[in-house]
Formats: C-alpha cells, structure tokens, sequence
C-alpha cells in the first residue's frame, strides 16, 4: 500500500518543496468563512451570496435524530469530524486553523479555508442518511411519542420563522426609502419557514405511521429535500 501510494506522494511531496506556495503567509493562507457564514446552516443568501455549508433542515433534523437515538456507532465520529472540519474553515477567523498551521506537515502551503465545506457536508449527509435509514423502519412507541413532540418543536420554530418573515416584510414596507436587502432575507426567512414546516410535519407524520406507508413518507422526505435545497442554491 505505501508503495502504491508513493506513486502519487513522492511527486506531491516534490511539488509542494517546490511549489510559490512555499511562501504563503498566514494571513493568504488563513482566509476563510467570516464567523457571521455559521448562519448558513439554516438561513441562506443573507451572511454570504453562497450557501456551501446548507444540507437542508430535514437533514439536520435526521442528523439530530441519529445522534440523539445512537442509530450506528459511528454518529458521533461524524458529528466531530464536521465540527473539526467548521473550526477549520473560519481559517484565522477563529482558533484552530493557528495550531494546524504551525504543526500540521504542509496544511501552510493551502489558503481558501472554505474549502472544507466539503467535509462539513459530507459529514452531515451521512447523518442525515443514517436518522432517514432508521425512519423508515419500525418504531417502538416510546420512540414514536418523542418523534411527535419533537416535530411539535419544529412547527414551533416554523411559526417563529413566519413571524420572522412577516415583520420585516411589514417593516420594509413602511420604511422610507425602501431597503431592497429588507426583501431578499424576508424571502430567505420564508423559505426556513417553509422547511421547518414540512420537516415538522413529516416528523409528526412519520410518529403515527403504519408499515404500509413508509415507501410513500420516504418519497416525500426526498421531494422535500430536493424543494429546499434548489430553491436555496438557485
């Protein structure tokens, strides 16, 4: 295996002596997400006109459910390595991408921390995977009643998310003169409201389903998912 690898290491290694990136600074090499991008997991298109860190709320809401019922025993190795990964992608906005800089062999001669997008993502989808594996099997009743009162939880936060929405739409209209940036968040506030709706009331759904109607819950999870995740990244 080493000797396969060097197939590919020796001529990385060669290139990165050699490379201008041998003299990248810290601050060219420290760019990365502002601290405010965090917000991107649930409210899109307002901190930052990209959206790489939204996997969409039904999928944190299943990554929630994987973590919380312990479903696989390698939940929680996913939970660290997006967490570790999100550290990372702030670059010298937050603490950790120093430490890694000064002693991890090479991680200087990278910039554009953002780039770790792609292992927070990742990390999620597999969570997500996991909590909608474990939906669409049987549920225990005690299960069952946490599932409904955490879907209750979620139609709260999509209430929360419409009032949101209703009070910046108004105050938008009775500024003078009109902000077009009061616009696009109302917008991306509905849009949560939207997801938290559907992703509340698929849980409630799915606490008081039989066997039969599984097949049918899981096509409209992914009809959801495919809904909130092109209409945030159009």
């Amino acid at each position: 295996a080493a000797g396969l690898a060097a197939l590919q290491l020796a001529p990385s290694v060669w290139f990165m002596v050699n490379s201008t990136r041998a003299g990248l600074n810290f601050d060219g090499a420290g760019r990365g997400f502002a601290p405010q991008d965090i917000t991107l997991f649930a409210l899109t298109g307002v901190a930052n006109i990209w959206q790489p860190l939204y996997v969409g709320i039904a999928t944190l809401a299943l990554a929630a459910f994987a973590l919380l019922r312990r479903i696989r025993r390698d939940a929680p190795l996913w939970l660290w390595l997006s967490i570790g990964a999100l550290v990372l992608s702030f670059g010298a906005n937050a603490f950790g991408f120093d430490l890694f800089y000064q002693i991890a062999p090479g991680y200087r001669q990278f910039q554009s921390q953002e780039r770790h997008a792609v292992v927070i993502v990742f990390a999620l989808s597999v969570l997500g995977a996991y909590g909608a594996h474990a939906l669409l099997g049987p549920l225990r009743a005690r299960v069952r009643a946490r599932l409904n009162r955490a879907g209750g939880r979620v139609l709260a936060g999509a209430l929360a998310a419409f009032a949101a929405t209703l009070a910046v739409t108004l105050f938008g209209a009775a500024i003078e003169p009109p902000r077009p940036d009061l616009g696009a968040i109302s917008s991306r506030t509905a849009l949560l409201a939207l997801a938290l709706l559907g992703s509340g009331a698929l849980l409630i759904w799915r606490a008081r389903l039989g066997a039969a109607s599984r097949q049918l819950w899981g096509a409209l999870l992914l009809a959801l998912l495919v809904f909130d995740l092109f209409s945030a990244n159009r």
